[in-house]
């Protein structure tokens, strides 16, 4: 069958196929079969060979039986064939003259040469039951694999377990009388002598010479398989300081080292058996720092930048005890090799070796995410990776990129690259339906920005996720620099001043400025934000920026972004602290967006409000006469008093907050904030707490 790697029953390795520099079993996936079997040794008497009916794969021995003259013929090894390629068939028979006289065989291949005790003269129970078999010899050998490997189903009789053997050794195992020694009309019938035979080299019984066992799998199949399962089964050393001479593996269906325990129409089908050289790490670390390693991955990028490392910092433990790993540091490129170099075998994927490459930022810089209008990663520590194509083209990569789950590596090949008089690089590379999260959602992909002379990186990677009929665009910025997004606007500072019959008084109003929005991941989720109003002049109190840290963000009844924290301190001049809440934001349908933000501020108990504004408004508050009107602002409410008509409330942006008919007085209920009240001809701005 097709060469797939799995590891079951006792394996036995053929001598004539082998030379001392074979590495793998030979015919591994039994698609050539002989036209005439082998011999069987029957050590009746002085002993004669036999050949043995039926058909076994070439370059391996079968258990198939010719003994007791020509009444006892039985093939425990056949052949079939599933999408026209040929495996083997291992099955326990009854083997004998009568049902009373015989005893189940088990069906196995192996390299080594068969033996099997049994005579014409064991004419009682007790003396058939006294029959043996094994194997012996094996192949000329001098390699160490790690494993054995072979694909295999199963169907067993009453829980029989089946049996994989394999053994590699050095010099010779001499036995004699390995069978029973059975007396038959005052006859010793006796064995010969064998040498290397397999019970003997694996330990499971004493041989007159002993040669040096280097290796060995003992190992049992107890589970039914009904599919074509893949194992591998490691061997346990003895040691790893001799070189094997000789080796054989045996693949038995039945318990092949209990006859006792063979059970008739025990079945095992056996393909692609071969010996396992590993060429691969189990684990790796570079500067202390473990690498967690995935089976079958070889290439690893990281976000972060490169350690600074030489070769002893970096362990490489490799799964082979024989293996070796080569280490190179490339750090032009950032990259980090492990070649990882076997005897010359197979691994479990047909490879002699494998080369681990880690892969860091040739750019590094931060990483900020945004989805509608807040950000879900906020200038994390990141990095890029830019392959030169030297044809105006050039790879980009952007790995393991997490928005609140992880879509995984966002990656171009042969993007556009062109680059003008002064050295800026500018890079263009679109590619649609792209398979991310392992293929679970589906994105369109661009990538602009540039890089100047000096390195400083400025990307827009566009990731717009295809969730069926909803598009759900998500924007990704990379910067060599930490990024804030700035706005223009102004600033206003009011005092609660209860001298004051309205309750507040002007310090500052309509002062140009900026605002700067920060965001930064947290380190247990989430993104929260520094909002910083720049160049403050608030005499006695702040000249400079006016920064509060910690902010989150959410949406108001109306979609709108607010800002939102609360009791954040503020260190002032003098050694003061403020406590300052905020619960507001901007208007995301204007064009540019129009912001409206207050800063409740407590200094020293006097409570103050600085505001933000993308528009220019009068912050008085004093008392106005609005067609013979006074208006005041108070706690959570505008007070109108002296009154008659239509009075219209207005957010700072021009939004109607609240209307109302009045006659006389009425106190109108609204959030805390800075408002417009319009009451006939005449307005006023004034701050409610």
């Amino acid at each position: 069958m097709k060469k797939s790697f799995l590891l079951s029953g006792a394996l036995l390795l053929s001598i004539s196929a082998f030379t001392a520099n074979a590495q793998q079993l030979p015919n591994v996936g039994f698609e050539s079969w002989k036209t005439t079997c082998g011999s069987t040794w029957n050590p009746d008497g002085a002993g004669k060979d036999y050949v043995r009916p039926g058909v076994e794969p070439s370059e391996w021995n079968g258990s198939n039986v010719n003994q007791l003259g020509i009444v006892s013929v039985e093939t425990l090894v056949t052949q079939d064939v599933e999408e026209n390629s040929k495996y083997v068939v291992l099955k326990n028979k009854f083997v004998g003259i009568s049902s009373s006289l015989g005893s189940v065989a088990p069906g196995f291949i192996s390299i080594g040469k068969p033996w099997v005790f049994a005579s014409a003269n064991m004419i009682t129970a007790a003396n058939v039951a006294k029959g043996d078999g094994g194997t012996y010899g094996g192949a000329e050998f001098a390699k160490k694999p790690d494993a054995l490997t072979l694909k295999y189903k199963r169907t067993a009789v009453d829980n029989e377990v089946s049996r994989i053997i394999a053994c590699l050794w050095k010099g010779t195992f001499v036995s004699k009388d390995i069978p029973n020694k059975i007396t038959i009309a005052g006859k010793v019938t006796k064995g010969g002598v064998l040498n290397d035979v397999d019970r003997a080299i694996i330990g499971r019984t004493s041989a007159s010479e002993s040669g040096e066992l280097v290796a060995k799998i003992d190992a049992e199949l107890k589970e039914d398989v009904s599919k074509w399962t893949t194992i591998v089964i490691p061997f346990e050393y003895s040691t790893k300081l001799v070189t094997p001479e000789k080796m054989n593996v045996i693949i038995s269906a039945g318990d092949y080292w209990n006859r006792s325990n063979l059970k008739k129409n025990t079945t095992l089908l056996v393909d692609d058996v071969d010996f396992v050289y590993y060429s691969t790490l189990t684990s790796l670390k570079v500067g202390g720092e473990t690498i967690a390693l995935q089976d079958g991955v070889y290439n690893y990028n990281f976000k972060t930048d490169m350690p600074s490392v030489s070769k002893k910092d970096i362990v490489a433990v490799c799964k082979s005890q024989f293996a070796d790993a080569d280490v190179t540091i490339d750090n032009v490129n950032k990259q980090i090799k492990i070649v990882v170099t076997n005897q010359g075998g197979k691994d479990a994927d047909g490879a002699t070796s494998h080369t681990y490459t880690l892969q860091y930022p040739t750019y590094q810089g931060y990483l900020n995410v945004k989805m509608g209008y807040g950000y879900i990663a906020g200038n994390d520590a990141h990095g890029i990776i830019i392959t030169d194509n030297n044809d105006g083209t050039c790879d980009f990569l952007l790995p393991d990129l997490t928005v609140l789950m992880p879509l995984g590596d966002i990656e171009i090949k042969n993007m556009n690259v062109t680059t003008d008089a002064s050295g800026l690089k500018t890079y263009r590379g679109v590619e649609n339906n792209k398979k991310l999260m392992n293929g679970a959602i589906t994105a369109n992909v661009s990538v602009n920005g540039t890089i100047d002379a000096k390195g400083t990186v400025n990307m827009d990677v566009d990731v717009v996720w295809l969730n069926g009929e909803e598009v759900i665009p998500i924007k990704v910025k990379f910067t060599s620099s930490e990024l804030s997004e700035t706005v223009d606007g102004y600033y206003f500072i009011v005092k609660e001043d209860k001298s004051n019959a309205y309750g507040w008084a002007t310090i500052k109003e309509n002062q140009p400025t900026q605002l700067l929005v920060y965001p930064k991941s947290k380190e247990e989720g989430g993104v929260d934000y520094r909002l910083t109003v720049k160049n403050l002049v608030w005499d006695g109190m702040l000249n400079g920026d006016f920064t509060i840290e910690g902010a989150m963000i959410d949406e108001d009844e109306k979609g709108n972004p607010i800002y939102f924290v609360e009791n954040a301190p503020v260190s002032f001049m003098g050694g003061k602290t403020a406590s300052v809440s905020v619960n507001s934001g901007y208007d995301m349908t204007k064009d540019p967006y129009e912001y409206d933000m207050k800063f409740n501020t407590i200094v020293d108990g006097t409570n103050y409000i600085v505001g933000f504004t993308t528009n220019q408004v009068s912050s008085s508050v004093n008392d106005v006469e609005a067609s013979g009107a006074a208006v005041r602002g108070a706690e959570g409410a505008i007070v109108v008093e002296g009154f008659a008509g239509r009075v219209n409330v207005y957010t700072v942006d021009g939004r109607l907050a609240a209307s109302a008919q009045i006659d006389g007085e009425a106190t109108i209920t609204v959030a805390a904030g800075l408002y417009v009240v319009r009451a006939g001809e005449k307005a006023v701005k004034v701050v409610v707490k």
